[in-house]
């Protein structure tokens, strides 16, 4: 590709408990995969997992929150207490149970459940440093143990938006493009959760498994870019999105003191100001002017698909060096990494003057809201992170105290957001530059929710 590629570093803890084992409404007994040549068996699961991904201390606010995927939900809400423990500290505080996305999914897929543990420090503890949370239940039995890292400050030198994107397994070849688009526009960092998953690149007998192709995901580093990981196990599952409602709640969390504003959205989706060069536009000015003084949490922008060819030319005198080497080298078969790549699709550079039909559209709500009249179009958020509560995958779940849930919507002769998705099938990106760019159907029912979630289309031919 592009740049260098950088290795990984990660690393997921785990704790097992005994706790009685039940089942959610809307979700089933967890069931564990056993890889064999049909990619997967399920057989059920009678233990409890508890999967802890972090536990985050936001001095400010004197507030812990341990992030964690468990089944059954036992395993969540039988939490009582948080012992919190540091440098000259050891205090027990009340735990908070949150599971709010736990009877979402109401399918037949067995799933992991997120688990939010809150704890909430007594007042004059902002200058504690806290080494350790241990969450209890009520008869003292030990629900999870993890090392707390303590979340970055920045007060009244914080930096103007930020882009949370999770989860990311494969490449995207408009990955460069999305860097130095929203650079431009004047993002100051993006913070992207890989999730180390080569098992799910293979499809099940079902069809089942993700991304649609096969491009091994590539780590470009940048001063603008931090990486964080996580690694798939053996109870994820397609449905569950390999973990995303957790992780892009940990953005939230981990980031709300850093940035004035957090984008939540993927890295083949841009942020397109109509017939604007993004350097000609002030992004935190656009966010301030619209949500300042006012007691909303969010600004959307709704989104239209473009689907595009994602081609790529390849320039082999540019390929990684051979992989072996030394005296044995030439008795064996020699292994070459992948040649330079330039991408060869749709560039978000050029000028493109179809206009998406967003008649009749709103933003698709989750969960705990209610609603929107009107046609469901597909949209994204931007947020004021202490405003919020907890994220859905596009939108607010729950706003904190004193703030609506109700968002703001962006005007659409303004500004959306172009996804750019690439032609695929199972097997990759499809490589016929003849193939079709558009799969509307005509004529378009402005009742009914637009393109099944995925936003509103642009074909060739459009005005």
């Amino acid at each position: 590709m592009y740049a260098a590629c950088f290795l990984l570093a990660w690393f997921l803890s785990c704790s097992s408990s005994r706790i009685p084992g039940d089942t959610s409404k809307g979700r089933h007994l967890l069931v564990e995969r056993h890889h064999t040549s049909d990619y997967m068996t399920p057989a059920p699961v009678n233990r409890t997992y508890v999967s802890v991904y972090s536990a985050l201390h936001d001095p400010e606010a004197g507030e812990v929150r341990v992030f964690s995927e468990v089944h059954p939900s036992n395993a969540c809400m039988a939490a009582a207490t948080c012992r919190l423990q540091g440098r000259g500290v050891d205090l027990s505080v009340a735990a908070k149970v949150d599971m709010p996305f736990g009877a979402l999914l109401k399918t037949d897929t067995p799933e992991p459940l997120e688990c939010f543990h809150t704890c909430q420090l007594p007042p004059g503890s902002e200058g504690v440093l806290l080494e350790s949370v241990t969450v209890l239940g009520n008869t003292s039995q030990v629900v999870l143990s993890q090392r707390v890292e303590r979340i970055e400050v920045l007060g009244v030198q914080k930096m103007s938006v930020g882009i949370c994107s999770a989860p990311v397994f494969t490449d995207v070849p408009q990955y460069l493009d999305w860097l130095d688009h929203h650079r431009a526009l004047g993002v100051e960092g993006i913070h992207i959760y890989a999730v180390i998953m080569d098992l799910s690149r293979v499809r099940d007998a079902f069809g089942r498994g993700r991304p649609g192709h096969k491009k091994r995901l590539t780590v470009q580093q940048s001063r603008r870019v931090k990486w964080h990981t996580r690694h798939m196990t053996d109870y994820d599952m397609p449905s569950h999105y390999y973990g995303q409602l957790m992780l892009l709640n940990e953005c939230l969390f981990r980031h709300r003191q850093t940035y004035e504003y957090l984008l939540f959205m993927d890295r083949d989706e841009f942020l397109y100001f109509v017939d604007t060069a993004p350097t000609a536009v002030n992004l935190a000015w656009e966010f301030h002017s619209r949500l300042a003084g006012t007691n909303h949490t969010s600004l959307v922008f709704l989104s239209a698909v473009y689907r595009v060819h994602c081609l790529v030319a390849f320039v082999p005198d540019l390929a990684e060096r051979p992989v072996h080497s030394g005296s044995d080298a030439e008795a064996e078969l020699q292994e070459y990494g992948e040649p330079y790549q330039v991408y060869k699709g749709y560039s978000i550079w050029e000028a493109d003057h179809r206009k998406p039909d967003f008649f009749n559209c709103t933003a698709d709500p989750l969960g705990e809201n209610a609603p929107i009249p009107g046609r469901g179009c597909h949209s994204k958020s931007v947020v004021r992170p202490l405003t919020v509560d907890f994220m859905a995958t596009h939108s607010v779940f729950r706003p904190r105290p004193g703030y609506s849930w109700s968002p703001m919507a962006f005007p659409t002769d303004q500004a959306f957001i172009k996804h750019l998705r690439c032609l695929s099938d199972r097997h990759g990106w499809i490589a016929d530059d003849s193939a079709s760019l558009c799969e509307r159907t005509l004529p378009v029912n402005y009742s009914v929710q637009a393109g099944n979630g995925d936003g509103v289309e642009v074909c060739p031919g459009d005005l």
